[in-house]
């Protein structure tokens, strides 16, 4: 493409000719987002759009056609049509696989932040989260791993 985009199609046609979305895996990840999770790629994907398309540039056609004030809102509204394009072009076993890959990245992540916080509390507690069994100090009143409310035991006076 010459020059920068001007128009949400040609930003979503930009985008999709990026080095990331020749991995049929990214492509799956972001397919298989629900469109609320997409907030999750405002520092990954989404900097690289503000950054490639010249979000930052006040003067941006692009900001115009996307109705936004500045750099975030606009690539918000290009994040979620790169999205759009992606569900809507997908077949059915492409959306299957996006929903498989979406999950085996959230049970990673759940994986992982257990063993962070398991990690960070060794020593410090011997309370157990009911809910996910992480390590809970008895200060907090939620647990950090799952957000379940545990309760803060209180100190004897």
């Amino acid at each position: 493409m010459r020059g920068k985009p001007r128009t949400i199609e040609e930003a979503v046609r930009e985008v999709l000719s990026w080095k990331w979305a020749q991995d049929a895996s990214n492509i799956a990840l972001v397919r298989g987002m629900a469109e609320e999770d997409l907030i999750g790629l405002h520092f990954s994907l989404g900097m690289a759009i503000r950054s490639e398309l010249g979000l930052w540039d006040e003067t941006s056609p692009l900001r115009e056609a996307c109705g936004a004030s500045d750099a975030d809102g606009t690539s918000s509204v290009i994040l979620r049509a790169v999205w759009s394009h992606l569900v809507a072009t997908a077949t059915p076993e492409e959306m299957a696989e996006a929903a498989r890959a979406t999950r085996a990245r959230k049970e990673e992540q759940e994986r992982v932040d257990r063993e962070r916080w398991e990690k960070a509390y060794e020593g410090v507690t011997e309370r157990r989260c009911p809910q996910c069994g992480v390590l809970c100090p008895e200060y907090r009143k939620t647990c950090r791993c799952c957000g379940f409310a545990i309760g803060r035991e209180e100190e004897p006076r």
